[in-house]
C-alpha cells in the first residue's frame, strides 16, 4: 500500500490526431492507471500524443512552443523518416503502444525527469547569460537577430523586442558594414571568427568600440543555423591606451624640461655677474637704469629656471614643513605667466589678512594650484573677459580649523553628469590631444595625502568654484 501510494502523479495533456481518436480512447485509461493524468491543454508542460503513424499534419503538431515544452509520442508502428522528422521537431521521446506497462512508465518518467533536470539547468543558464557583463547575441542565416542578453538593451538603447528581428546591419556602424559582411561570410563558412576593433552603433547614434568573438552552430546536416556572438564594449580599454601613450609622452617632456633647466643654469649664472660688473664699472645714470632692467630680467628668468628644477624632481619628502599658502599660489603663477598673457586672463587675488600657514610639501602643493589655475586658463581661452580668483580663508570644518584655497573662472562650467567623475584618473572633458585626465586625480591624491579635501563649491553657466581644504596643525 505504501509503495502504492509512493507513485508519482504526472499531469501531462493527452492529445492525438482525430484519425486516432479511437486509439486515444484506449490509452487514456492505460496512461492514468500508470500515473499519468489527463489535465487537458490549458495547464500541460508535457504532451503525451497519442497516433498509429506519424504524418505531416502530426508532425505540424508535435511543434514545441518553447524550450520548456517536453512532447512525448506514442504510436502504432515506426516510420524512420517520420521518427527523424518527430525529433528535429523536438520531441525527447518516442514510444511503441505494445511497450511493456513497467517499461513504458519508467521510460516516460525518465524522459520527464530528464527533461525537467534539463530546463532547471536552462534557467540557470539563462540567468547566467542574462547578468553576463557583455552583449551577447545570435544571428540566423538571413542576417537577423534572434536573441539577446540584458547587456545588449544596456549598450545599444534598444528594447529586447526591438531587436529581435532586426538586421545585424541595423546595429553595426556603417564604417564597418563592408568588413561585416566579410565577417559574416567567414563566420558561416569557417565556424570562428575573432575581431578585436570593431564598431556598433546605438538606437542615439553613437559609434560604440568593441571587441567579437563569434562561432556558428549547424544542424545535424551540417547546414548553418546561426551565430552565437560576444560583444565587448572596449571604449574604456581604448581611452586608457591613449592616455597612457600621452602620459609617457609628458613624462618625457617632463625629463627634457629639466634637463634644459639644468642646462640652462650656467649661462644664467653668467648673464647674472657680467649685469653685476657692468652695474659696478658703469658711471652713466641712463645706461645704470637699463642695467638694472638687465638686472630684474635676469633674476626672474633665474627664478623660472629654478622653479622648473624644483617641480621638475623628486618631491614626495617624508618630512612636510611649513608651507605659507600665498607663497605657494605665488609660485604656481611663475611657469603659467605666458599661459595667462597669452589668454588674455586676469587674476583677482583675495588673500586672508592673516598669514596661513600648513604643513606639507610645497612643491606638490604648487602642483595642486597650477593644475586649477591651468586649465581655468584653457576655459577661457578665446575669451576677453577671461577671469581667474583666488580665496584663502580659515574655516572650521568637522571641528579642525583649517585653510581654505578656492579657485574660481567665469567659464561655461562643468556639466553636472561629470561631477562625480572629475577626479577620476584619465577622465577629462577637453578635447583630444588636450588632456591626459591625470591633472585633477593628481591633484586630489596630493591633497588627500595632506589630509585635505578638494571639491567643486559651484559650477554652473556662470562658472566654476574649486574648494581645497586642508587642516591647520601640527601632525600630519
Amino acid at each position: 500500500m505504501g509503495k502504492e501510494n509512493s507513485i508519482a502523479r504526472f499531469d501531462v495533456h493527452i492529445c492525438s490526431s482525430q484519425n486516432n481518436h479511437g486509439i486515444m480512447q484506449t490509452q487514456i485509461p492505460r496512461l492514468e492507471k500508470l500515473g499519468f493524468f489527463n489535465t487537458g491543454p490549458s495547464k500541460y508542460v508535457t504532451r503525451i500524443y497519442i497516433t498509429g503513424t506519424l504524418d505531416a499534419g502530426d508532425l505540424e503538431n508535435l511543434k514545441p512552443k518553447d524550450e520548456y515544452h517536453l512532447i512525448i509520442v506514442l504510436m502504432n508502428s515506426f516510420n524512420k523518416d517520420a521518427l527523424l522528422s518527430a525529433v528535429n521537431k523536438g520531441v525527447k521521446g518516442i514510444f511503441e503502444i505494445s511497450t511493456p506497462d513497467d517499461e513504458l512508465k519508467n521510460g516516460i518518467i525518465s524522459v520527464i525527469e530528464h527533461h525537467g533536470l534539463a530546463t532547471k539547468h536552462l534557467d540557470f543558464y539563462q540567468r547566467l547569460v542574462e547578468m553576463f557583463p557583455d552583449m551577447l547575441h545570435s544571428v540566423n542565416p538571413e542576417g537577423k537577430i534572434v536573441w539577446c542578453n540584458q547587456k545588449a538593451t544596456e549598450l545599444l538603447g534598444y528594447s529586447k523586442d526591438e531587436l529581435i528581428g532586426k538586421h545585424i546591419f541595423d546595429i553595426y556602424s556603417p564604417k564597418v558594414k563592408e568588413a561585416l559582411s566579410m565577417g559574416f561570410s567567414k563566420l558561416r563558412d569557417e565556424g570562428e571568427l575573432v575581431v578585436n576593433d570593431s564598431l556598433v552603433r546605438s538606437k542615439s547614434g553613437e559609434d560604440i568600440d568593441v571587441e567579437v568573438r563569434s562561432f556558428s552552430q549547424y544542424d545535424h546536416l551540417g547546414y548553418f543555423s546561426n551565430t552565437a556572438s560576444i560583444l565587448r564594449d572596449i571604449r574604456e580599454r581604448i581611452n586608457f591606451e591613449k592616455q597612457k601613450i600621452q602620459t609617457t609622452k609628458m613624462a618625457a617632456l617632463g625629463e627634457l624640461s629639466a634637463s634644459l633647466a639644468h642646462d640652462m643654469s650656467n649661462p644664467i649664472m653668467t648673464l647674472q655677474l657680467f649685469t653685476e660688473l657692468i652695474d659696478e664699472e658703469c658711471n652713466r645714470p641712463e645706461l645704470k637704469a637699463h642695467v638694472k632692467n638687465m638686472q630684474a630680467t635676469v633674476a626672474v628668468l633665474g627664478k623660472l629656471i629654478q622653479h622648473m628644477k624644483d617641480y621638475a624632481r623628486e618631491s614626495f619628502k617624508k618630512r612636510k614643513e611649513p608651507v605659507q599658502l600665498t607663497q605657494a599660489l605665488d609660485n604656481s603663477f611663475i611657469l603659467l605667466t605666458k599661459k595667462l598673457t597669452t589668454n588674455n586672463v586676469a587674476v583677482i587675488n583675495e588673500y586672508s589678512d592673516k598669514s596661513i600657514t600648513v604643513l606639507g610639501d610645497i612643491i606638490q602643493l604648487e602642483q595642486v594650484f597650477m593644475n586649477l589655475l591651468s586649465n581655468s586658463c584653457d576655459v577661457l581661452a578665446g575669451r576677453r573677459d577671461g577671469v581667474i580668483g583666488i580665496k584663502t580663508y580659515e574655516e572650521a570644518i568637522d571641528g579642525t580649523n583649517s585653510a581654505v584655497i578656492e579657485i574660481s573662472d567665469n567659464g561655461s562650467g562643468i556639466p553636472a553628469e561629470h561631477h562625480e567623475k572629475i577626479f577620476s584618473t584619465f577622465f577629462t572633458t577637453k578635447k583630444e590631444g588636450k588632456g591626459t585626465g591625470l591633472g585633477l586625480s593628481t591633484a586630489a591624491s596630493i591633497v588627500a595625502n595632506h589630509k585635505g579635501s578638494i571639491s567643486i563649491k559651484k559650477s554652473d553657466s556662470t562658472g566654476t568654484t574649486f574648494k581645497i581644504c586642508l587642516p591647520i596643525t601640527e601632525n600630519l
